[in-house]
């Protein structure tokens, strides 16, 4: 999703309904956390390669990852990467399930992409099985009480105004309660499989 990763923001629609800085912001937060993210695979031993312009559009993938060490398989599993953001210091994390244009937000259930990788310090990633994400954050949040307010969505939707995207904030600590999570830090010790918790928060 940055230019760093070899590609930019291509829909003109999305640009157009994001604000110059937020779209600013985000790309430098989200290319920080991409380069990151690499450098924790690599410490790990496992080989990544980044998604290609398609993938990233059509898909939500930032990086794919070969969690098969010393293996000569091709099994790269799917990861969208979500930079350092201030709602991180809350314990919270914002969920998307529509994106601005009104189409599937990287929050899904179709397995596009497989995990979701938290970006939570400058060394440290809580990953997410994001079909288990998309069910559990759909079941608790009130969609009842939809708002407009940023600052007041905890469990409730929320979309910005004259846009079409749907999203909601959930407590870090209710998301690894509830969802299959991992961390992925910075030379910690090898995965073996997809799935295995290194260390929950």
């Amino acid at each position: 999703m940055s230019d760093d990763m070899g590609f930019v923001y291509k829909s003109k629609r999305i640009n157009s309904l994001s604000s110059g800085g937020h779209m600013q912001r985000s790309v430098q937060v989200g290319r920080s956390g991409q380069e990151i993210f690499k450098q924790v695979c690599n410490s790990m031993g496992l080989s990544c390669r980044k998604a290609t312009e398609n993938e990233d559009i059509s898909k939500h993938t930032d990086i794919f990852v070969n969690f098969d060490r010393g293996q000569t398989s091709d099994r790269f599993v799917s990861y969208d990467v979500k930079g350092l953001k201030k709602g991180i210091s809350r314990g919270e994390i914002t969920v998307e399930w529509r994106n601005v244009c009104g189409k599937m937000g990287w929050c899904n259930d179709w397995g596009t992409p497989h995990n979701i990788a938290f970006q939570v310090s400058q060394d440290r990633f809580l990953c997410v099985n994001n079909s288990e994400l998309f069910t559990y954050t759909k079941s608790v949040c009130d969609f009842s009480r939809p708002t407009d307010n940023f600052r007041n969505c905890f469990h409730r939707p929320y979309t910005r105004r004259g846009n079409k995207d749907l999203m909601s904030n959930f407590s870090i600590k209710e998301i690894v309660e509830h969802c299959s999570t991992w961390e992925m830090r910075l030379n910690s010790r090898p995965v073996k499989k997809e799935y295995e918790k290194i260390e929950l928060l």
